[in-house]
């Protein structure tokens, strides 16, 4: 591909379809592609169309950082005005949770770029959130799917009931706590499946499935639902398709996953419903027979492109300035059961997700966690499944970990604080979900309890407190 100078015609550039683009790009290099009929530049991640004019119609129509964004919370239809290019997020509507049981699954989750439209109406839809179900009734609800184009999420699964297994979905819902049943499993590049109940012994619902990870298991205590994932899609880093979270009988409610999951019902206080517009998962009923669980969140479409007239900056930075922050923190108190061996449990509420800028790029994870164990633990850390640390034991005499707390005999009122700081230097460019796992390493199992002293149960009188995690990440 050549350009060539002519003193008549002036400058002629290089030109290919967009199944011909160059297959190793330099940052800035540009040219015409005549699929799209638009010039076209490549910032380092991926090929963005120049001042091409290219526009549409439909939606609530924005325009933040170089893009136009269309967002619609209702059916509709996006109109090009031209063949182009765009970017989608899809979420599906998240399944209802049910009555005395699991919370239901996340409406399915799909994003991409570089997506031809042509100049014709493309319909969109937006999935319903699924009714939540009884306990002994039939299975709560599954979400709607939500539809771009030729792209569909399918809707959450609703929630186990009676002897049924959660139901099948974008992410499944989860098993019922008093049959210890099965959840429902999620579809692949769409979300995870639903926790397991452990059956009729404490009756603790596990968690629905998210965008990013599998429902909590109930145990003796109530399972959060899975966290869903992050998108810069609306102009804003926003959390969409959370699991709910599971019953808490006579404990606390599951936790929704981060993502718009709803909070299953405790003695702590009602449960609640995913939210509008996010894909979130319906959380659990209250702890008796008669109770209905609550409804998934609705899902959303969100479409965008560059603004006409702009240029997208490639995502450089100079070697060891900061090229992104993520940082959460949580008031959630739970507890989190660990064995002696294997990879521990996942404390869910400081799950953290982002897609670093760049492969190779270092990121500085800092953990403060607040709360006591009930005998000694050790902490890890991972990276999609991947421990950032050795986290085998070698022996009975060796736990290891990336840090440990140590059982303090006054836990009636008085919290532990543990810091982790650990550098992770293998990141590649692909979305990346960290997570604090935890380990006995008293030879019994032993519970790990967050913002919260062992015998506190979040009443009055005791200490609580909130945990913080940040992700620095550090350009290469």
């Amino acid at each position: 591909m050549t350009v060539t100078i002519n003193g008549s015609t002036g400058i002629v550039g290089a030109t290919w379809a967009t199944s011909g683009r160059p297959s190793s790009p330099a940052v800035g290099q540009r040219g015409f592609n005549t699929t799209t009929n638009g010039a076209e530049i490549y910032n380092g991640e991926q090929w963005n169309p120049m001042s091409n004019g290219f526009s549409a119609s439909g939606g609530t129509i924005t325009r933040i950082g170089g893009y136009t964004i269309h967002t619609f919370l209702s059916s509709g239809t996006f109109t090009p005005d031209f063949a182009g290019e765009v970017e989608y997020l899809v979420v599906a509507g998240g399944g209802g949770g049910s009555g005395y049981g699991g919370g239901g699954g996340a409406g399915g989750y799909r994003t991409s770029t570089n997506f031809a439209v042509a100049a014709a109406g493309l319909t969109v839809t937006i999935g319903a959130g699924g009714a939540g179900g009884s306990y002994n009734g039939a299975v709560a609800a599954s979400g709607s799917n939500s539809v771009f184009s030729t792209i569909t999420s399918l809707g959450g699964g609703g929630a186990s009931s009676a002897a049924h297994t959660g139901a099948v979905g974008g992410s499944g819902g989860g098993g019922n706590a008093g049959h210890s049943t099965a959840g429902g499993a999620g579809t692949a590049g769409q979300g995870y499946a639903g926790g397991t109940a452990v059956g009729s012994t404490n009756y603790r619902g596990p968690g629905g499935g998210g965008a990013s990870e599998v429902g909590v298991n109930g145990t003796s205590t109530a399972g959060a639902g899975g966290a869903g994932k992050y998108s810069n899609f609306s102009g804003s880093i926003l959390a969409y398709a959370g699991g709910g979270g599971g019953t808490g009988d006579a404990g606390i409610g599951g936790a929704g996953g981060a993502g718009g999951g709803g909070r299953g019902f405790g003695t702590d206080g009602a449960g609640a419903a995913g939210t509008a517009n996010t894909g979130g998962g319906g959380g659990a009923g209250g702890a008796s027979y008669d109770s209905t669980g609550q409804a998934g969140g609705s899902g959303i479409v969100i479409i965008r492109y560059p603004t006409a007239g702009s240029i997208i900056l490639p995502t450089v930075g100079t070697a060891g300035t900061v090229a992104s922050v993520n940082m959460l923190q949580t008031r959630t108190q739970d507890s989190y059961t660990a064995a002696t061996s294997g990879n521990g449990t996942v404390i869910t509420p400081l799950n953290i997700t982002f897609t670093p800028k760049q492969a190779g790029n270092k990121v500085i994870l800092e953990f403060t966690v607040n709360g006591e164990c009930s005998h000694d633990m050790v902490f890890l850390v991972s990276r999609n499944g991947t421990f950032l640390a050795d986290a085998t034991d070698g022996s009975n005499n060796r736990w290891a970990g990336t840090t440990a707390m140590a059982y303090d005999v006054d836990n009636t009122s008085t919290l532990g604080n543990m810091s982790i700081r650990i550098l992770d230097l293998n990141t590649l460019a692909v979305e990346s979900t960290y997570k604090v796992q935890v380990r006995s390493s008293s030879g019994t199992a032993t519970t790990f309890y967050l913002n919260r002293s062992i015998n506190s149960a979040g009443g009055d009188g005791y200490e609580t407190t909130l945990s913080t995690v940040t992700a620095t990440e550090i350009w290469a």
